[in-house]
């Protein structure tokens, strides 16, 4: 949330004037989530969405026009179905859940168990600059360890073109794909199936 004013207006799609303003906006966010405000902060985090280019698509800036007709030909869906990025009826249903951190519980599990955090790297919403801040932050035993760990790179093959960058450090492991966004596997299946299979594998 913090970063996506900043994200935006170095890609280029926004201008100083719409930066200062989704800027204005995740500071009040925010604030209302240190308060425990959620449903303020949601509502203040839906009001800097929309200073975004009008067809934008948040999950992947890459990808504008994710739903035309060779794209539902392509995943098998009827030329007469009507997409929607967002299904409202479950939006509403966890509105209240989507500002609380849960930071606390994730340096928790860490305590016992393994954790593989991954982005797209052209994922807007959830963008690398806002991860990265708070796995930095995340108090956990091995907190200084894991920052000062240097980022490897992610191939397919060994040869391979490189995919994407990973650390990892205890049990936490974090990784970055190259030219994929929000949904990764969309974008790219194989190096989504090559993170599960190392981080199950235990090779992170």
């Amino acid at each position: 949330m913090s970063q996506m004013a900043s994200t935006s207006f170095l890609l280029g799609f926004s201008d100083q004037f719409q930066r200062n303003r989704i800027e204005n906006f995740a500071l009040k966010s925010i604030q209302s989530i240190q308060k425990r405000k959620f449903d303020v902060a949601r509502k203040a985090w839906g009001l800097a969405l929309p200073l975004l280019p009008y067809g934008m698509n948040q999950y992947n800036y890459r990808d504008m026009k994710f739903m035309e007709v060779d794209n539902r030909a392509k995943f098998g869906v009827p030329d007469d179905s009507f997409f929607e990025m967002t299904s409202m009826e479950v939006f509403r249903a966890l509105k209240n859940d989507f500002a609380i951190s849960k930071m606390q519980e994730i340096a928790q599990l860490l305590k016992t168990i393994p954790v593989l955090v991954y982005n797209g790297q052209v994922d807007m919403v959830v963008n690398v600059g806002g991860v990265m801040r708070w796995l930095e932050h995340l108090k956990w035993d091995y907190q200084k360890e894991f920052n000062e760990k240097r980022f490897s790179k992610l191939r397919l093959q060994e040869d391979g073109p490189v995919i994407g960058n990973y650390k990892s450090y205890g049990n936490l492991a974090f990784a970055v794909v190259f030219e994929a966004g929000h949904l990764l596997p969309k974008d790219n299946l194989e190096a989504s199936m090559l993170l599960l299979d190392k981080f199950i594998a235990g090779e992170f």
